[in-house]
This record gives structure tokens, C-alpha cells and sequence, in this order.
């Protein structure tokens, strides 16, 4: 999503209905979606937010899905309207509980990202938010997750270099985010997890098969403020190194 140009969409949107409060929310660029979905709520009514919502990019109503506990009858229009994009329908299939009948829905509409979509050997991030952030993986072996998520394990877990906000990037092969006692093996499913300085961290929808043999890595994009991150999947192509910094590609064609 093109994070200013929503927020500009939502600009108008509150200077049409006069919501002044909603529109101070909105021009801070520290303000995350949250911060945004409850003030319109409060200040217009959940019926004009969802109106809105269902106006926009289907983020937005993957955002309110996630954000807004009571929606009532809107949970189910939310759904279907966050189903619209491949993106948004895999990322409410992993982090949106009880789905119930939409479950199908969803990983239609998500297709081939669903599953792992292809082999890589490591992980590109390039930031272009304007935070400081940096990297690991997830990898699953016979259905168990590790690294184990508790805060209290964290400094045992590898993580890449600390990027600067406004273009650092960093590649790694998975090989390097392995554990003492636990560590990827080729097979197993892996996924980027981006920790951000003052922020909301972001877990990627996108899973991958790890093969340390394969000449591709999988290129991300930091995007956004600390209160509105973004971590898109740019490309998955060959590097010259995985040690190396290097660029995403091109955008990932759905």
C-alpha cells in the first residue's frame, strides 16, 4: 500500500465529514492505524468508517479486522473485502482468528500464497521507512516454530545489522539465523520477521522452502512510519551474494 497516498484519501475523507480530531490523527505521521480507525469511530461512528473502509485499498479493512474488537455485522463485509487482494487475504488467513466459513474464501482468494511460494537460501530487507529496524526468520521443522516467541528469549535470537531509516539494506542466507540448539534445515518452511526501533514489529504472510542451494533470495521493502510499518515482498531472485547489500529487483507480480 502507498501509505501517503491513503493518508491523503483519508484527509479528504475526514475534512468532507468535518471529523477535525480525526484529521490531526491522520496528518501525524507517527499515528499507526489503530490510532486512526478508533478516532474516526469516536468521533464519526463505526458505520461511516466502514464506509469508507469498504471505499479503499482492502488493507484498510484488514487493519480494522485487526484493530476493532466490536464490528458487529461489519466483520463479515470486512472479511470479504480484505479478500480482494492476495495479499491482504493470506495476511487475514494467519492473523485474524475465527474465520469460520470465510477460512475457504480466503485461501482462495490468497492462491499460491497460501503455501510456501518457491526456495530461497536467505533473506534480503532494504529500509526505506523512516525507522531503524532489523531482521530474523521463523522456520518451521515437523510443525514446530522456532525461534520460540517469548520476549524473554529474544537476545538469543540472531538477528541481522540494526537499518537505518531511508535505504539500508542487508541480505543473509538462513543458515546464519540458526540457533544453538535449534537451526534451519533444508526443507523446512521459513518466513521474515521485521523487529522495529519504537514501533509495531511486522511478521510476513509470505513463506517460503528453504533450499540452501538455491541461487534466490527473497526481497523485502520497510516502509511506513513506527506507528504505520509496512513490510512488502519487493522480488525473489538470484544475488551475486548473500553477505551482501543489495536491492529488490523488480515488484512481485501476483
Amino acid at each position: 500500500m502507498d501509505h501517503i497516498k491513503q493518508r491523503l484519501l483519508g484527509v479528504k475523507e475526514a475534512l468532507s465529514v468535518k471529523a477535525e480530531k480525526t484529521l490531526k490523527v491522520i496528518r501525524d505521521q507517527n499515528s499507526g492505524f489503530e490510532d486512526i480507525l478508533k478516532t474516526a469511530i469516536g468521533e464519526t461512528s463505526l458505520d461511516t468508517t466502514v464506509q469508507f473502509i469498504l471505499q479503499n485499498e482492502p488493507e484498510w479493512a484488514y487493519q480494522m479486522l485487526r484493530h476493532i474488537q466490536d464490528l458487529g455485522s461489519y466483520r463479515d463485509v470486512l472479511i470479504k473485502k480484505a479478500a480482494e487482494s492476495p495479499e491482504w487475504a493470506i495476511n487475514t488467513l494467519r492473523f485474524i482468528p475465527d474465520l469460520g466459513s470465510y477460512h475457504k474464501l480466503l485461501t482462495d482468494k490468497a492462491g499460491k500464497f497460501a503455501n510456501p511460494i518457491g526456495e530461497v537460501s536467505g533473506f534480503n530487507l532494504l529500509d526505506q521507512g523512516w525507522y531503524n529496524c532489523k531482521f530474523t526468520i521463523y522456520w518451521a521443522n515437523d510443525g514446530k516454530v522456532e525461534p520460540k516467541n517469548s520476549y524473554k528469549d529474544w537476545d538469543d535470537w540472531k538477528w541481522s545489522s540494526m537499518l537505518s531509516g531511508g535505504g539500508s539494506g542487508e541480505t543473509q542466507p538462513c543458515s546464519y539465523f540458526g540457533l544453538p540448539k535449534a537451526a534451519p534445515q533444508a526443507g523446512n518452511e521459513v518466513w521474515m520477521y521485521m523487529w522495529v526501533e519504537a514501533g509495531d514489529d511486522v511478521i510476513s504472510p509470505f513463506h517460503f522452502t528453504y533450499n540452501p542451494n538455491s541461487p534466490d533470495i527473497a526481497y523485502y521493502k520497510a516502509t511506513g512510519s513506527t506507528k504505520s510499518t509496512s513490510l512488502s515482498l519487493s522480488n525473489v531472485g538470484e544475488s551475486q551474494s548473500v553477505k551482501s547489500n543489495s536491492l529488490p529487483l523488480s515488484e512481485l507480480q501476483a
